[in-house]
């Protein structure tokens, strides 16, 4: 790690912190240098491509991406750390907040991709297995399993033609407001892990962002949750009636 840090130009002065890791997938390592973190990732050699493309078309979209210092195509990537504060550490209203992710939409939807996004569209059959075994655990009884089943079927069959004839838009992919890093007024400064970018439905971001802040509520034990809860209200009612429109 002292070597690759080196190879940016920068010193470290801390042995690597390991912030994520996915077994197969990829590990995220952060660096304390002389002058503010580095962020390492590894990923598997043939996500390398994506990854870069992902931040080179973003900021040429005028998103705030962090800048990538080097890669190699054995899956090693180097990037900046993000402008801004995590959204979880800072102050804010949830539709002021949520008034700058219809803006970064906006942004990400003029964004050049043409990479398909690992979404609903593609993931629907095992979306849908995930419910349906969730609601049959939670039932327990074989009548009410067998509604649920029916339900879940219903629902799959509905979701399906609905993206069916959704277009598709440049997203995110994963977009929820741990990516986010706010500056000044609460405004934007910097958005995190844009390796899932692609082309999706309209519905992909707001969706992930609703079901995160949600997620979020449930597992945070402090006056946190309680703002986040107030964040997922203000977005089921912003985006639930009509979540493939921007507004």
């Amino acid at each position: 790690m002292d070597a690759l840090i080196a190879r940016a130009g920068r010193s470290a002065v801390a042995a690597p912190e390991l912030v994520a890791y996915r077994p197969g997938r990829r590990a995220v390592l952060r660096v304390a240098c002389t002058h503010g973190y580095l962020w390492v990732k590894v990923v598997r050699p043939s996500r390398v491509e994506r990854v870069v493309e992902a931040h080179r078309v973003c900021s040429e979209a005028g998103i705030p991406v962090p800048a990538l210092l080097m890669w190699s195509p054995d899956g090693v990537i180097v990037c900046e750390t993000a402008d801004g504060r995590p959204a979880a550490e800072t102050e804010w209203r949830a539709d002021a907040l949520l008034d700058e992710v219809d803006e970064l939409r906006l942004r990400l939807a003029s964004v050049r991709t043409e990479r398909p996004v690992r979404g609903i569209r593609s993931r629907l059959d095992w979306y849908a297995s995930r419910l349906g075994r969730a609601a049959v655990d939670a039932a327990g009884d074989a009548r009410a399993v067998a509604e649920i089943d029916a339900l879940v079927e219903r629902a799959r069959r509905g979701i399906a033609a609905a993206v069916d004839r959704a277009p598709l838009v440049p997203v995110h992919g994963d977009l929820h407001f741990g990516q986010l890093f706010l500056g000044d007024a609460g405004r934007i400064a910097g958005v995190i892990d844009v390796d899932t970018l692609g082309l999706g439905d309209r519905a992909e971001d707001p969706a992930a962002f609703l079901g995160h802040a949600i997620a979020s509520a449930l597992l945070t034990e402090s006056e946190l949750a309680l703002r986040v809860w107030e964040l997922a209200d203000a977005a089921a009612e912003r985006w639930g009636s009509d979540p493939w429109s921007h507004r």
